[in-house]
């Protein structure tokens, strides 16, 4: 499944500056800041703090939205949330980037791996242990999917899968190195630390 659902997101323009800023939170408004090869100059603008709060979740990495807008340069752009700021305490977001891409261009993303089945290698003991959880590529942004699953059920005790082994979709560049490990299963000591996967796994034989 690719990540090309389109979401509508209004913006509005703002000011700079500290009184604008102050303005902006007792309206439950974030700063935004749209730029893109799309557009001449950069943009500054605002959205509602529940459309920000809603849409720079993991979930919605690579989704594109079109920009609804009474300004004129920004209305009707399709954009990706790049950069996020977020509070050091509270982790709600203080100011977006929003990336207007060129629909016929490729660009380079960062997409999650979602780990499926049992590995061989849990029967005798084996742990499953993410290595990495996401892989960089590069794709038309109609094309970028919105995670890409990895079957372990083939993995042996004392095994890795690299991102050679990942099966990727139609019209998709892998740019991580190929060699790079992305999963092991081995028996792991206890004074070990160790990152068990066994929440990300589900079996396959409970996959519907």
């Amino acid at each position: 499944m690719t990540g090309n659902q389109t979401i509508t997101l209004n913006v509005e323009t703002r000011a700079t500056g500290k009184g604008a800023a102050r303005g902006m939170r007792l309206e439950k408004r974030i700063p935004a800041v749209v730029y893109g090869p799309q557009l001449k100059e950069n943009l500054n603008v605002s959205l509602a703090q529940l459309d920000a709060e809603r849409f720079s979740t993991r979930s919605h990495e690579n989704t594109i939205f079109t920009l609804d807008s009474e300004v004129k340069e920004a209305k009707g752009l399709k954009v990706l949330f790049k950069n996020v700021s977020r509070h050091p305490v509270s982790h709600t977001p203080t100011h977006i980037d929003l990336y207007a891409a060129d629909m016929s261009a490729e660009i380079k993303v960062h997409v999650e791996l979602k780990f499926e089945g049992k590995p061989k290698g849990a029967e005798e003991g084996g742990k499953l242990t993410v290595v990495k959880r996401d892989i960089e590529i590069e794709a038309l942004p109609t094309a970028i999917p919105e995670a890409i699953v990895v079957d372990v059920t083939s993995l042996e005790l004392n095994q890795s899968l690299h991102v050679s082994d990942i099966i990727i979709p139609s019209g998709v560049k892998v740019v991580t190195s190929p060699e790079d490990a992305i999963v092991t299963c081995a028996t792991i000591s206890e004074d070990a630390p160790a990152e068990d996967a066994a929440a990300d796994a589900a079996p396959a034989e409970e996959k519907k």
